[in-house]
Parts: structure tokens; sequence; C-alpha cells
């Protein structure tokens, strides 16, 4: 009932109303991934995001394998610049989740997006383990990790496993 209230206050053009609703039920106990996500998800909406990445990553930590959740904390990070916070919360949930590739595919995009090598490069060691090596784009991906870390002699090794010379990066 709270949802379909805050839809309907913003789509009335009352997005005070809306946030003032949102701000009554941030203020209960929410407990339960499900009533987690949700509020997280009308927070996002309501141009909360910071509230939505600590509601969605709340949980998230109940719910590690569920996909679409993953997806929606994602993208609160990602609308609010929080990358720090989701990429740590992100690499802590690996041991968690029995999605693991799913988990370290989004890892690593994030990673990859934000330029954070060393994340980057660890979900992509996961992922060849998870996957099996010699996918061409993740190895050159981690050829420039390597570099990008300073590990030219790894990052050559990898390029000359891929059979390149010029890494056109």
């Amino acid at each position: 009932a709270r949802a379909g209230r805050i839809d309907l206050l913003r789509e009335l053009g009352r997005p005070d109303d809306a946030l003032d609703v949102l701000a009554q039920w941030t203020a209960q106990v929410t407990t339960t991934p499900y009533e987690l996500a949700e509020r997280g998800t009308r927070r996002l909406a309501a141009g909360d995001g910071w509230g939505a990445v600590d509601d969605l990553g709340e949980a998230l930590e109940m719910l590690p394998d569920n996909e679409p959740l993953l997806d929606r904390y994602i993208q609160a990070a990602r609308a609010t610049r929080r990358y720090e916070t989701a990429l740590v919360h992100l690499s802590d949930l690996w041991g968690d989740s029995p999605a693991e590739v799913a988990l370290m595919q989004r890892l690593y995009r994030l990673a990859h997006d934000v330029g954070d090598a060393p994340r980057a490069l660890h979900a992509l060691d996961h992922l060849e383990r998870a996957l099996g090596g010699g996918d061409p784009g993740r190895l050159l991906d981690r050829a420039r990790y390597l570099a990008d870390l300073g590990r030219l002699d790894e990052s050559l090794s990898t390029l000359d496993a891929l059979g390149r010379e010029d890494p056109d990066w």
C-alpha cells in the first residue's frame, strides 16, 4: 500500500509528499529482504539513491543469489557513484553466493567501468577458474589490468598467449 501511495504521489507531481511517505516507511524497522528490496527500489525511484544503496545492500546480504536484486543494487550504486561501497560489498558477498559466476561478472563489469584494476583482475581470475580460460576478451582485459598494475612481464606473456604484439589499448 505504501509503495503504491509513493508511486501515486510521484505521478501527481508531488515528489516532496512521496519523500515524506518514504521517510515514514524508512523510520520503521524493516527486516525481511523483500521489504528492504522494495523500500530500496522505491527510495531509488524517489531520488534517495544513498538510502537505496543501503537498503538494497542489506537485502542482498540476505539474498546474495538474487540476480534482479543484484542488478538493482548495482544500478543504485552507479546512480549515486558509490562505486567503492558497491565493489567492497560485492567482494564480501562473493564467498557466500552460490551464484558466483553471475556475481563475479557483475563485479568485474563494475570494476572495469570505474577503472579499479585490482578488483577487476581479482574478478577475472575467479571467472577464468569458473568458466575455463582462453576467452580472448577476458585475456586481453587481463593483460591490460596487469599492465596497469605494473606487472608488465605477466601482461606481455598474456599478450603472447593471444598471439598479439600490439595490445591496441
